[in-house]
């Protein structure tokens, strides 16, 4: 379609006739059955013309509170506050573009200022690259930290230097200096208990196997070797301390037992009863047993603890020191729970006899 051409609206239809505004009401329905008043006629189109008209004049609507104007990602609105022109950043109502910065921005720049901008940019490059239209050169290369050919060949070798030529520098005796090539050989040499030089790191390997004396073991390397080698029954190594528990149970093979260790093996709870009556649990299931007082004779004297599998002996000891005749005491039968005393006297002189009789005494038992 080609240019439509402009058309006239300086005259709007019945500027100069009776126009009749209809109700709001009425502007809602519009026409129904019925012949259409002319001043309403003429409102509807002087609205029309009118609008064109200040359009034309205008170019940009000016904004109002009472319009919505619309944005998304493929359109926005545009409109004019204070001879500004804005462009819509969201939908919104009554956003006043001079002071509403979420929902407005300036459309355009004011006249001259990208110019002006892009001037300053173009001479600032120029002058950025080539150190042209400067006033003080020697000032701008010092802040720039910029120096020519020249001022390096004077500065940093005594010859104009090139790709088949070296560098030369002094005998190095500060942290800042450049190191001679002999100074560098010096010390990086393989490092040995007598020289310094360098040295590789250990591998976790040769770590352990602690055969090389040309690489270095780091922190890292050595916490790696305290984890790792272990202590054999024919190699040394490192070893963990067993607790109580490991020690009582008795079946790990790779801790060491210390002296609380044993200790606390003898001393564990239902291991151990120490008093006038007792029993001692040791390891490897050996138990001992013991106890004294008034034994009555042909009667059985229970054990503290029972033995598990078998009572294997008890010694019976008589206490002479209250009856101050002579005592035999001895045990007739055991099981595992108790065992039978036996006890006797002699009476009378010589050739007197021994008489059954309850005797104090101490007994003594070894079991399993």
């Amino acid at each position: 379609m080609s240019k439509i051409t402009k058309p006239d609206v300086s005259i709007q239809w019945a500027s100069a006739g009776t126009i009749n505004t209809p109700s709001d009401v009425k502007k809602q329905t519009g026409w129904v059955s019925e012949k259409p008043a002319y001043e309403y006629m003429n409102w509807l189109q002087n609205r029309q013309d009118t609008s064109l008209a200040y359009l034309f004049q205008m170019g940009i609507p000016e904004w109002d509170s009472a319009t919505e104007y619309q944005y998304s990602s493929s359109y926005a609105t545009f409109t004019q506050y204070n001879g500004v022109v804005y462009k819509a950043l969201q939908t919104g109502t009554n956003k006043n573009p001079a002071s509403e910065a979420a929902y407005w921005v300036k459309a355009f720049d004011s006249y001259g200022s990208a110019s002006t901008v892009n001037s300053a940019l173009t001479t600032h490059i120029t002058n950025y690259g080539t150190l042209a239209a400067i006033s003080n050169v020697t000032t701008a290369r010092s802040n720039l930290s910029v120096y020519s050919i020249a001022q390096c060949d004077a500065t940093f070798a005594p010859i104009a230097g090139n790709s088949a030529q070296t560098f030369l520098v002094g005998s190095a005796s500060s942290a800042n200096h450049a190191v001679r090539k002999s100074q560098f050989d010096a010390k990086t040499g393989q490092a040995t208990e007598s020289t310094a030089g360098i040295a590789e790191v250990a591998t976790n390997a040769e770590t352990l196997a602690g055969s090389s004396d040309t690489v270095v073991v780091t922190p890292l390397k050595l916490q790696y070797m305290i984890d790792n080698k272990g202590a054999t029954t024919s190699a040394k190594g490192t070893v963990e301390l067993a607790t109580n528990a490991e020690t009582i149970t008795g079946t790990d093979t790779e801790r060491v037992v210390t002296p609380s260790n044993i200790t606390g093996l003898f001393a564990d709870t239902g291991r151990q009863s120490i008093g006038t009556s007792g029993y001692q649990k040791l390891p490897g299931g050996l138990i001992i047993q013991w106890g004294s007082g008034l034994l009555t004779t042909g009667g059985t004297v229970s054990f503290p603890v029972a033995f598990p599998t078998a009572c294997l002996n008890v010694q019976v000891t008589a206490d002479t020191s209250t009856s101050g005749g002579v005592e035999v005491a001895g045990v007739r039968s055991l099981t595992t729970t108790t065992f039978t005393f036996d006890g006797a006297i002699y009476t009378g002189s010589i050739g007197g006899f021994f008489t059954a009789a309850n005797l104090t005494a101490y007994w003594f038992a070894i079991g399993y």
